[in-house]
């Protein structure tokens, strides 16, 4: 028992001595986490301490540094205070003192103006005096035996019906004037005239490019005022000159047998001699477009009325109104004709002379909806004011034979282009030749109108223009030049090694400027009947006559390059020669660039020793002049960069004066084309001068549901537009775009900044009445490298183009493009080639 005790004891002993050991075990652990915990948490508590100490400081620092700053920037502000202060202050001053300048300024230009007009009071004064001391002395020579022969021989001129102005000019006067371009000297009245016809007639002449300040070097002398005061005339009898005076009133010709008179109701007019003018009743602005909505168009060719007449005369008033009425009587069933007789007269001033009815707008309602009109009336501006009108308004004149003498420039239009004309024997026969007209006549014919009327009627300039031109023919004078624009920015880039390479520069030659210098003489019926008219002389002419083939051969054949001596072959020979049946010659490339230097350089790099080129024309369209910094590359052919007037698309046509050669091709900035798409084009172009020949091409089409024209570059089997963006042109386009073409169609591709290939396309369909024609079948040209200024991107490009399209053709009257389905490539193009020593004319075209 007492072992069991024991043993339960030392059981009991050892269990709590274990539990205490446990329970030290826990307390030591116990304090060793809490010791931990705690010492971390005063390690953090300091350290945190520490950085938020660190950050106060800097906090301090940089609020103290900021404090700084604000401070100097009130301070700033304080002196920009002061000095914009001062700056107000000055510039109210500024504005005090240019008002002050301005006033002056004004007070000076009035000065300015009453001197000018004191100073021109003084120059007539004195060129009157110097001219009367010239001829004062020119007649103080002259013998009184000479007086006399020269009275008696001026008496035996003047009792002829038709004088010419050969015999009112003495030989040493006409030689003066073959010796030199046609001018004139104005002589103006002392007051202006209250009519203002007469005065747009003096204005007209005052902007002539024919008149010239000193009388001595004129070949004509033009006076202007009323033949009732002559006499006060500024020395009218002593000049060595002819003298005209327009008149505007009916006057006698036998009356002042030293004149040659200029009027719209001239008795007894001499032959070649006096110049009678029609009654200008509509006058237009070629600047103005509502001047062309005034203008009927060609469509529909037959009009609702067939024939229309009106006249403030009774029916029996002649045999011809009495005898035309009745035929038209019995024109074919179904057409309208309007006959009024015995209406009221116009109450227009200038109509005094006249036996016109209604209003302006009456008669052009009238007319506007008749296909044909009777130009018959009592006195010479009844027929020729009833004339114009007619051909203002696209409406076929019908005219008695008798009565084309006394129509306007008979001695140099042809009336029989743009009129019906009859004799009185064939009245009775009028039904039957009105009705046997089809359409392409009436086009052809109205066409001719709306060109005559362009030229020579379509305002107070023009008839005056067209005047002078007569008397210029009348001499046997050339017209002037035509006038070459030249650049007051130009830069030329050529290379010493240029002449080393004769190879690639054997056809680079100027072309030849005034062949024929007295050809106008002989195609004088041509100048007068064509557009652009005779006002011009240009350099040249891509509608020349060609040589027969055996002139090549004999006795002509300095300039010809044909192929293989005249023998023929394939590509080998054709490489060497342009052949064909013109002379060779170079052609000049133009590029339009804007803001596309690098583009521009890899462009004109391709040109190297490309054949045939003449020159390189770069025009430069960007804002500022050609930046010094461009390396130019060096090619086979000098390079001229110019400038235009402006930043216009119409820079592309001007008549540059560093095109030496008929042959332009014009191309953008953006086109990659190859040698040989060149050279074809410009071979193709050769035998088609007159018209455009290009690569990329496009086609209008009608709109059915809009009733108008659209511009389409989808694909089709028809073209009637090349793009002028790689198209070959001849420089005689240029002027006659430039100088010839209305202005209004210039001004809208100004407003668009768009268009000008367009409106050279209709100005060259229009005159050659053919479409143009496309070379190689490359289509289109995609610029990867362009950006978002390209004009093309623009969303509104198709739709100004569908305007151009209809104002263009509001304009000619008509629709001028014509389709074809023709395209040119080379003879030989995919042609196989049986034996192996012979080529293609081009590998790839």
């Amino acid at each position: 028992m007492l072992p069991e005790r024991i043993w339960k004891i030392l059981r009991q002993y050892i269990a709590f001595h274990e539990l205490l050991c446990i329970f030290g075990l826990s307390v030591t652990v116990f304090l060793g986490v809490f010791w931990f915990i705690y010492t971390s948490m005063v390690t953090a508590n300091v350290e945190a301490i520490h950085r938020l100490d660190f950050y106060s400081m800097h906090c301090g620092l940089i609020s103290e540094r900021l404090a700084k700053e604000i401070d100097d920037l009130n301070l700033m502000k304080e002196k920009l205070s002061y000095e914009v202060a001062l700056l107000e202050g000055k510039r109210n001053n500024d504005l005090a003192t240019y008002k002050q300048v301005q006033a002056e300024m004004i007070k000076i230009k009035k000065e300015k103006v009453v001197l000018s007009n004191e100073m021109a009071v003084l120059t007539n004064s004195f060129q009157r005096l110097q001219n009367e001391m010239i001829y004062s002395s020119k007649e103080l020579s002259i013998s009184k035996a000479d007086i006399t022969i020269e009275s008696s021989e001026l008496v035996r001129k003047t009792n002829k019906d038709t004088l010419t102005l050969d015999q009112m000019l003495d030989h040493k006067s006409y030689s003066c004037c073959q010796a030199c371009l046609f001018s004139f000297y104005l002589i103006k009245p002392k007051l202006m005239p209250d009519d203002k016809m007469h005065r747009d007639f003096i204005y007209a002449l005052e902007g002539s490019k024919y008149r010239v300040l000193d009388p001595t070097s004129a070949c004509l002398v033009i006076s202007t005022g009323n033949s009732k005061n002559l006499d006060s005339l500024e020395n009218v009898n002593h000049y060595n000159r002819v003298h005209f005076v327009p008149s505007f009133e009916r006057i006698t010709a036998h009356s002042f047998p030293h004149f040659s008179l200029v009027g719209h109701e001239i008795v007894n007019c001499r032959i070649s001699f006096d110049l009678v003018i029609p009654i200008l009743t509509l006058t237009n602005n070629l600047s103005d477009e509502s001047s062309f909505k005034k203008l009927s168009p060609f469509v529909p060719l037959k009009r609702y009325i067939l024939v229309s007449f009106e006249s403030s005369l009774p029916m029996n008033y002649s045999s011809q109104y009495s005898e035309l009425s009745k035929q038209l009587s019995r024109a074919v069933a179904g057409n309208k004709i309007v006959l009024r007789f015995k209406s009221k007269q116009s109450n227009e001033k200038v109509l005094n002379y006249t036996d016109l009815t209604g209003t302006l707008n009456s008669r052009i309602s009238l007319l506007s909806n008749s296909t044909f009109a009777l130009v018959i009336g009592s006195s010479v501006s009844s027929i020729q004011a009833r004339l114009i009108e007619s051909l203002s308004q696209s409406t076929v004149p019908i005219v008695l034979s008798s009565d084309v003498k006394v129509l306007p420039f008979y001695e140099f239009i042809d009336w029989s282009l743009a009129a019906v004309v009859i004799a009185e024997e064939q009245i009775p026969n009028l039904s039957n030749i009105l009705s046997s007209l089809s359409d392409n006549d009436l086009m052809a014919l109205k066409k001719q109108c709306r060109d005559i009327y362009m030229m020579y009627f379509f305002n107070t300039e023009a008839v005056v223009n067209a005047s002078l031109e007569a008397w210029r023919f009348r001499l046997g004078l050339q017209a002037n030049a035509a006038t070459n624009y030249f650049s007051p920015h130009k830069k030329t880039i050529s290379h010493p090694g240029l002449s080393s390479n004769s190879d690639y520069l054997l056809n680079a030659r100027d072309s030849p400027q005034y062949p024929s210098n007295y050809s106008f003489l002989m195609n004088q019926h041509k100048l007068w009947n064509n557009f652009p008219g005779p006002f011009w002389a240009y350099p040249q002419d891509p509608a020349r006559a060609l040589l027969p083939s055996e002139a090549k051969f004999k006795g002509s054949e300095k300039g010809f390059r044909p192929i293989n001596f005249g023998k023929g072959g394939d590509g080998k020979y054709f490489k060497l020669a342009l052949g064909g049946d013109i002379e060779a010659e170079s052609f000049t490339i133009l590029i339009l660039t804007y803001k596309r230097e690098q583009m521009l350089m890899q462009m004109i790099k391709d040109f190297d020793k490309l054949p045939n080129l003449h020159s390189v024309i770069v025009v430069w369209n960007a804002p500022g002049n050609v930046s010094h910094n461009l390396v130019w590359p060096s090619i086979s052919a000098p390079i001229h960069v110019v400038k235009g007037p402006k930043n216009s698309l119409n820079n592309r046509f001007l008549p540059y004066d560093e095109i030496k050669t008929e042959a332009v091709l014009s191309l953008d900035d953006d086109m990659v084309l190859t040698h040989e798409e060149i050279l074809l084009t410009f071979r193709v172009w050769r035998e088609n001068r007159d018209r455009i020949v290009g690569i990329p091409a496009r086609v209008h089409s009608w709109d059915s549901d809009s009733l108008s024209w659209t511009y389409n570059n989808f694909l089709t089997c028809e073209i009637s537009l090349v793009l002028t963006g790689a198209a070959f042109v001849h420089k005689y386009y240029f002027y006659l775009y430039t100088y010839s073409m209305p202005s209004v169609i210039r001004d809208r591709v100004d407003e668009y900044m768009n268009c000008e290939d367009i409106a050279l396309n209709f100005l060259v369909s229009h005159i050659t009445r053919k479409p143009p024609i496309k070379a190689t079948a490359k289509r289109t040209f995609l610029c990867q490298q362009c950006g978002e200024d390209s004009l093309w991107i623009d969303p509104s490009h198709i739709r100004e183009r569908n305007e151009c399209l209809n104002f263009f053709a509001e304009v000619y009257g008509y629709m001028p493009l014509l389709s074809t389905q023709f395209r040119a490539d080379s003879v030989l193009y995919k042609n196989v080639i049986p034996e192996q020593d012979l080529e293609t004319c081009f590998d790839k075209v």
